[in-house]
């Protein structure tokens, strides 16, 4: 006999799923400055510091999602 399968998703489950989800946003929203740092970088100019800063986050953030959908997946 089997044991019993929950009849729903964990706390853990249900605030990873949030933070993903929010972090996704905040990539999507702000994906802009990726493009705008890479055309920076092919031409040779600098940017501003907000679109620096923004580029720099878009990075860390998408790391992050990527170590916490690992974790969920795991």
């Amino acid at each position: 006999m089997s044991p019993p399968m929950p009849a729903g998703y964990s706390g853990l489950q249900i605030v990873l799923h949030w933070l993903i989800a929010g972090l996704i946003v905040f990539l999507l929203v702000f994906g802009e400055s990726m493009k705008e740092f890479m055309e920076a970088a092919e031409h040779g100019t600098s940017l501003d510091t907000g679109e620096r800063f923004l580029a720099d986050s878009h990075y860390w953030v998408g790391l992050a999602v990527l170590l916490l959908a690992s974790f969920r997946v795991g």
